[in-house]
Order: C-alpha cells, then structure tokens, then sequence
C-alpha cells in the first residue's frame, strides 16, 4: 500500500545578524533651513523568513534588535526587542530594507538548501 508523504506548506528560517550598519538620512523640520545630516549605527539582532512553497514567495515576518542593558563587558547584553511597525514604523521599515537588502542573497540560497533537503527527505 502506498504511503503519503506531507509536506509542509511553509518553511521559517530564523537567522542571528551582528554589526548591522544602520545609515539613513535626517532632515530636522525645526528651524528656518532645514538641514540635512547623515546619521548612522551598528545593530545586532535576528529576523525571521517565512516562505511559502505553493507560491514561492518569502517575507521577513520578525525582526528582534538587540539591547544594551547599561552593563559593562559580557553582562551588557541585554534581552532581544521585537521591533513591530505599528509602534514605530520608521525604525521597522529601516531594520526591514536593510535586512532584506543585506540578507536577500543569503535567504534565497537558504531557502533553496531547505527545498532540495524537503525533496531528498521525500
């Protein structure tokens, strides 16, 4: 008698980032001139990638920056923040186009590794 096989709709890969650098471009909407100035920082984090397999797409779902807790050394890391775009969009939206912009080959690469494993298991 033959046996099916499930396999899963969707796949999710969680990955760790470290030094992630953040640049984006600041226009303060005080004062006469506005002036324009370029900021920048390195964040460590994780994100998360859901992708689907009957449509082939992929998506970043979480995103967790990592925070200092005001220790020194070893003891100043602190818990993971889950960013979420409805409390503050711009930070979301940045973290998100960074990720995806640095990371995009990597997923896809992932992603393909994930597949063919699902395949050989089959």
């Amino acid at each position: 008698m033959a046996q099916a096989t499930i396999i899963p709709s969707k796949l999710s890969i969680r990955h760790q980032f470290e030094e992630l650098p953040l640049f984006w471009q600041f226009e303060p909407t005080t004062g006469t001139k506005p002036a324009v100035t370029w900021r920048g920082g390195m964040i460590d984090g994780e994100f998360e990638v859901e992708y689907d397999i009957f449509s082939k797409d992929w998506h970043v779902s979480d995103l967790w920056i990592s925070a200092d807790n005001g220790q020194i050394g070893a003891a100043a890391k602190g818990s993971l923040i889950n960013l979420n775009a409805d409390v503050d969009e711009r930070l979301y939206l940045l973290v998100l186009d960074i990720v995806t912009f640095k990371y995009e080959q990597w997923i896809e690469e992932r992603i393909s590794e994930e597949i063919s494993q699902l395949r050989y298991a089959a």
